[in-house]
């Protein structure tokens, strides 16, 4: 388990954790106020490394894009489409393709890059 301690900037947004003393995680905002970047320690292979992830929005302020640098692994990247309603309808996982079908505002179902149903 352990002990964590919590720091936040002006702006009520955690900025730094430690654990047990030691740094765990360290997080940066844009000007909008979102999420850009946290950086964390985790076991890789039985070494404490920092895993980064960088967040991406778009114009409308919505969420883009997220990756993912771990050492020793491949980056991973998560990428999403909105409509107009600023709903997502696409989102690709490392090549894998969601879409997302709505009726009016709410989702009906999810579906493959072929349109077959998955959810």
């Amino acid at each position: 388990m352990g002990s964590y301690f919590y720091s936040y900037n002006q702006f009520n947004q955690l900025e730094n954790t430690t654990k047990n003393g030691l740094p765990h995680a360290s997080y940066v905002y844009d000007q909008r106020i979102n999420q850009q970047k946290e950086v964390m320690k985790k076991q890789i292979d039985g070494v404490l490394k920092d895993v980064t992830t960088n967040y991406t929005y778009d114009d409308a302020n919505q969420l883009a894009q997220v990756e993912t640098l771990t050492p020793g692994k491949d980056t991973s990247r998560v990428k999403n489409w909105y409509n107009g309603h600023g709903q997502r309808i696409r989102r690709d996982t490392d090549g894998t393709i969601t879409n997302y079908v709505y009726v009016e505002h709410a989702l009906l179902y999810t579906a493959d890059e072929n349109n077959r149903k998955i959810t």
